[in-house]
């Protein structure tokens, strides 16, 4: 199971760079091209059914059809840059830049292109005549030293296929049973494990533990309803398994940093 996520990128330039620390609960796939320049923190990311560790200074290029999803505890900081291939892939022969997110490692370890993507980021935000142009032009040479020097970035992730299929089950049926209550014993029957090695096998392909996923899963939930519905935070903590409002408040300002409605105002304000 994956959501595939819709995002609307400028038409006269489709592009735009953000940092971020959210958590990713669930498996996305996008149309656009993405790059992630981890500015601090650590955690672990899916890609397909490859393990990547995340540290500081990494980068991730992700093509427009691969499943992806970033689990931290929280601490992780990544400057996330989204664009359409029509950026850089001018004529046939540009198209030979989008290369490496077809063929090569999804992560890369240099620290000289991160200073590149530093750049790229400070002319988005700054905007001043002919970022557009300079933007394109940094995206170019960003990507053609990945191609000069491919057979640095062969290194695969760690292919845990194995891992990530057996507790396949358990995470398509937390995402089906979000408002109920769930049991390890439960879960367990529903990946036909034993629950020690459930827990075990769960803690290595995500990096958490089954009830720390498990809260982030329905604290995710909770926001995309605070931020796409109007129903009242009371009926978005039913909705997400919460018996109890106090204790909804308490672990979504845990994971979140903030009040289920104060969340919901900071949403008004950016937007």
């Amino acid at each position: 199971m994956y959501e595939k996520e819709e995002i609307r990128l400028p038409k006269d330039f489709p592009f735009m760079t953000f940092a971020t620390d959210a958590r990713q609960m669930v498996m996305h796939q996008h149309d656009c091209l993405e790059i992630n320049s981890i500015l601090s923190g650590s955690g672990t990311y899916w890609i397909e059914e490859k393990q990547y560790e995340i540290l500081p200074g990494d980068i991730f290029i992700i093509n427009n059809r691969e499943r992806h999803m970033a689990v931290h505890d929280g601490s992780l900081l990544m400057q996330v840059l989204i664009f359409d291939p029509a950026v850089v892939a001018q004529g046939f022969s540009g198209w030979g830049f989008l290369e490496p997110f077809y063929r090569f490692s999804n992560r890369i370890r240099e620290e000289g292109l991160n200073r590149d993507l530093e750049r790229i980021a400070k002319e988005a935000k700054e905007k001043e005549e002919g970022w557009q142009l300079m933007v394109s032009a940094l995206l170019l040479v960003f990507l053609a030293q990945l191609v000069r020097r491919h057979e640095q970035y062969e290194e695969a992730g760690k292919d845990v296929h194995g891992c990530f299929q057996r507790i396949r089950p358990v995470l398509d049926y937390m995402r089906e049973h979000l408002s109920e209550p769930l049991t390890l014993a439960e879960l367990a029957r529903e990946a036909a494990l034993h629950p020690h090695y459930l827990c075990a096998c769960f803690k290595e392909a995500m990096g958490l533990s089954i009830w720390e996923y498990w809260k982030q899963l329905r604290i995710h939930r909770a926001c995309l309803l605070l931020s796409s519905t109007d129903k009242p935070v009371t009926q978005i903590a039913i909705e997400c398994g919460f018996n109890g409002l106090s204790y909804f408040h308490r672990v979504f300002r845990e994971v979140q940093g903030v009040s289920p409605r104060q969340y919901r105002e900071n949403l008004k304000i950016v937007q």
